[in-house]
């Protein structure tokens, strides 16, 4: 909901969508490898480093699809490098192979598990990765101020 809106319903504003990125990438170079492209744009679009974001949360197709976007992030792929994410920080709450991956759904559970989580741990940033099926991805940033 905009600012006003929630100001106006005396809402508490947990975060602010900062930036997104989506990207459509070649079916043959891996149809869940999106996400090794839309983040490092985002991250070069916003002016941030990986290491400056608090928590990541990877949307989890499957492990080996999280195993291969965060090693294209580590040593570039089709992208520049952007480095790695410390276990800690990435889906510290469970991913979508734990919590859940419902049906149209998932960016929305994804997009407020992570703003409750900012909140909770006073955080700033938070990175959202999410691949879709047939080789997109959508990357977005949230911040808390």
């Amino acid at each position: 909901m905009s600012e006003d809106r929630a100001r106006r319903e005396g809402r508490e504003i947990l975060a602010f969508v900062q930036s997104f990125e989506f990207v459509g990438i070649d079916p043959d170079d891996g149809l869940l490898m999106g996400p090794g492209v839309a983040v490092p744009r985002l991250l070069t679009k916003v002016g941030l480093s990986l290491d400056e974001i608090d928590i990541v949360e990877m949307h989890e197709a499957f492990a080996g699809q999280v195993a291969c976007n965060l090693r294209a992030w580590k040593q570039g792929w089709k992208e520049s490098a952007i480095g790695s994410v410390p276990e800690e920080k990435l889906n510290p709450l469970g991913g979508s192979i734990a919590v859940g991956h419902p049906f149209a759904a998932t960016g929305g559970r994804i997009v407020v598990q992570l703003a409750n989580e900012l909140k909770r741990r006073d955080a700033r940033y938070g990175l959202i990765s999410i691949c879709g099926a047939g080789a997109t991805a959508a990357a977005m940033i949230l911040e808390r101020s």
